[in-house]
């Protein structure tokens, strides 16, 4: 072991800039590349001090149009959106350690060990830097994201873009260079942090139905088609519309009102979502895994009872208006609430701080030094 450390090369002067280097040149283009029908929209990558992120976010991503008299003098007119990376500095200086190919002179056990533990945080920035993903114009791309917002669809959107990350990780490793540093990176899998559990579920369920009825297509096409729209109101719109015509039905009305159905059941399993996270503050390990399979349970059921809604109005498009899909009514809510009364008593319920809902019950144990 000491003549393997010995045989490692000097680090990097500075590995914070060879890391904003690498973002810039190759990690950005290489999702552009992965989503061919979008791109990447990431104007400037700023690595952050730790202590002034959230705890356990590693990264998050932004994009804003600033607006104010003095710019539109100065800019004689309106001002493009700003988009940015920003990187906790010790996510920054690991990546860039595995650049360099470092883990490589660890002996085999640790070595798989920094690996898994590296993979798990690139997981977070991944699901960042994929909010970035969109129609190629930046304009384009910008309002979408409004009109996502304003349909009240950010739980659709987290949980397709979690969903993607979590099915294309190793996919954008390779397109990124990242396999060459390390190729057993590939081979390591990240600790399930249990982000969006539930939403992810129920996404996966109701993207392969519709993709079963739509001929000639996967279920990882349509998945990253969805990415490459942005995620949004208008990628599932698409989808919906796809696999209503499919099927001989073109009703753009049927299609709203099975979007808006979707989006509120998502935004409903959601918020259990983030209750649950909120109430498994200062639990045990078993405790909330027990609390995420119940979840996972809820989210499979949901994205079924969608499909089957997209189904029967496939069936009958001038029937009742699809009701939403309410997963307080699947199995297992009574199971859950013992649960928590049983194993939690009467914990309050906590406001999760930005980035928890994406780090999952993870970054709620670890916190508290109880999580493997």
């Amino acid at each position: 072991m000491e003549s393997t450390q010995q045989s490692a090369q000097a680090p990097s002067p500075d590995l914070l800039n060879a890391f904003v280097e690498y973002a810039q040149s190759t990690f950005i283009p290489a999702l552009s590349a992965f989503y061919k029908g979008g791109a990447a929209h990431v104007g400037t990558v700023c690595p952050m001090p730790d202590d002034m992120m959230p705890n356990h976010v590693g990264a998050f991503y932004i994009t804003a149009r600033p607006q104010s008299p003095m710019l539109t003098k100065l800019l004689g007119g309106a001002s493009t959106p700003i988009t940015a990376m920003y990187v906790t500095m010790q996510t920054a200086i690991t990546v860039a350690a595995v650049l360099e190919g470092r883990t490589k002179f660890l002996a085999p056990q640790e070595r798989a060990a920094v690996l898994k533990g590296f993979k798990t945080q690139l997981k977070f920035v991944v699901h960042e830097a994929t909010h970035a993903v969109g129609d190629k114009n930046l304009d384009t791309f910008e309002d979408e994201a409004e009109r996502t917002a304003r349909s009240r669809m950010n739980a659709w959107k987290e949980s397709v873009t979690e969903l993607s990350t979590q099915l294309f990780l190793n996919d954008i490793i390779k397109q990124a260079g990242l396999d060459a540093c390390d190729p057993e990176v590939l081979n390591v899998e990240p600790s399930d942090t249990g982000s969006y559990v539930g939403t992810v579920d129920a996404t996966a369920e109701f993207v392969r139905g519709l993709s079963n009825m739509i001929p000639g297509t996967t279920f990882e096409t349509e998945l990253k088609t969805l990415v490459e729209k942005g995620c949004g109101r208008t990628a599932l719109e698409q989808l919906i519309g796809r696999a209503l015509e499919a099927n001989g039905v073109n009703d753009p009305r049927l299609v709203t009102r099975l979007s808006t159905s979707v989006a509120s059941s998502m935004e409903q399993l959601e918020s259990t979502y983030k209750q649950t996270l909120s109430r498994l503050d200062r639990s045990h390990m078993v405790e909330a895994r027990d609390a995420m399979a119940q979840l996972r349970s809820r989210g499979r059921l949901l994205g079924k009872e969608l499909v089957q809604s997209v189904d029967e109005a496939i069936m009958n498009p001038h029937g009742p208006a699809p009701r939403t899909a309410d997963p307080r009514q699947t199995l297992s809510l009574q199971d859950l609430r013992d649960l928590f009364e049983g194993k939690y008593g009467g914990l309050p319920e906590r406001p999760l701080r930005p980035g928890q809902a994406a780090q999952g019950y993870t970054g709620i144990l670890v916190h508290h030094g109880i999580a493997e």
